[in-house]
């Protein structure tokens, strides 16, 4: 007796243990049926389940947008604060794997950081448009992308000035839709910046070299008032701290069109009427602008001819005459353009912008110089690197020509 009871012990045991096994194998299997579920996103409001119009634990498929040349972003490379800052951004419907899909409503989302203004939007060869610029975020309208679409466009601001870090960290979005869902990826862009390490002078210089405290008083070379700090710069006027004055209309336009500082420099009056020819003026550290409303688009703004009007035109040479390698001769004028000068007056406006040459080269305190009808042009001699090509501060000569700014 005491042998069966054992054994039928040992049976019940047995029979339990089974039990439990196969509901831990039960349970497994259900939790495996429900954890795709309970870890699955809820589709947005109106859209379909994942995995298609059927459901199920298929991946779900979308568009794909990118940015691409992340690196090429920021020009300059290193911001400087209160300075022109540009954005070049590509984006990319990439068709790579099984996305086929397009993006719907695609747009850029782009806040400004701190201080930053908006300047001016460039849609280069895209049909893409800016949307919004009220507030402190851009929103560019890319329509619908296709797989395989590339485009590119560019935003100019202002680089705050009210940074006290080495870096700008700012958030960038692509924003869409396909047949899956609503889309917002979002990207961090890091940009150096040039921050000063000690306390400016009370007398600040101008990029110029003059200061606020010799300028004239009163006229329109006199230092304007900055506007209020809540006032912002709108697309078609802002206020330039550099010098202290205005750029707003047709001049802003041109400026921003035609190499804006790096070939005109800053503002350093406010647009006036020159008494002794009635045109509209404006007067820049390397040019002054004129405005002929009797012209058609695009000749309306004309930069004078400052080289002819301070007498830097000397006579003319033949064209068998030396130059040096890849200088080109110009009829016109009778003279060389000196071949370090080629490429910079070629890509930077050529004859409209700085007009034919008017001299030879010349060698002035270790650097080559020439003059143009509109510009002269710098550059350093016998550089064992590749001379940075520059243009001279004609404007704020010209200005002290004619007594408007103290010699």
């Amino acid at each position: 007796m005491v042998y069966k009871n054992s054994l039928d012990a040992k049976k019940v045991w047995s029979g339990l243990l089974r039990l439990v096994i196969i509901g831990l194998l039960l349970g497994l299997n259900l939790l495996a049926q429900v954890s795709p579920k309970v870890q699955a996103a809820d589709p947005p409001p109106g859209g379909p389940p994942p995995g298609g119009p059927g459901g199920g634990n298929s991946p779900q498929p979308s568009a794909n947008l990118i940015f691409r040349d992340m690196d090429k972003i920021f020009n300059p490379k290193t911001g400087v604060p209160g300075e022109l800052l540009t954005y070049t951004l590509r984006v990319v419907c990439d068709p790579y794997k099984d996305r086929t899909l397009s993006g719907r409503y695609a747009e850029i989302e782009l806040t400004l950081f701190n201080s930053q203004k908006f300047v001016k939007f460039d849609p280069l060869k895209t049909n893409w448009t800016l949307r919004n610029v009220s507030g402190k975020t851009l929103y560019i309208d890319m329509g619908t992308l296709k797989p395989g679409d590339d485009g590119t466009i560019q935003i100019v601001t202002i680089a705050p000035d009210d940074l006290n870090k080495p870096i700008m960290e700012q958030g960038i979005y692509l924003n869409w839709q396909d047949d899956g869902s609503t889309h917002h990826r979002g990207f961090t862009l890091l940009l150096p910046l040039k921050v000063s390490t000690t306390t400016p002078p009370p007398t600040v210089p101008n990029p110029s070299g003059e200061t606020l405290s010799n300028l004239p008083k009163s006229g329109p070379f006199a230092a304007q008032v900055a506007p209020p700090a809540n006032q912002e710069n709108s697309v078609t006027k802002w206020y330039i701290a550099a010098t202290s004055h205005n750029l707003a209309g047709e001049f802003l336009n041109y400026w921003l069109e035609h190499g804006a500082v790096t070939v005109l420099g800053y503002p350093i009056s406010e647009v006036f009427r020159e008494e002794k020819s009635g045109l509209i003026l404006q007067y820049f550290e390397r040019g002054v602008m004129e405005y002929h409303p009797e012209n058609n688009p695009p000749y309306q703004v004309l930069i004078k001819s400052l080289g002819r009007e301070l007498g830097k035109a000397t006579p003319e040479v033949p064209p068998n005459s030396e130059a040096v390698p890849g200088s080109v001769y110009y009829p016109d004028t009778g003279h060389w353009l000196d071949g370090r000068f080629v490429n910079y007056w070629k890509k930077n406006g050529g004859l409209e912008q700085f007009g034919f040459p008017i001299g030879e080269p010349s060698l002035e305190n270790g650097r080559v110089v020439q003059w143009t009808e509109r510009a002269r042009f710098e550059v350093q001699a016998n550089s064992q690197f590749t001379p940075l090509v520059e243009l001279g501060l004609v404007g704020v000569e010209f200005a002290k020509f004619q007594g408007f700014l103290p010699k």
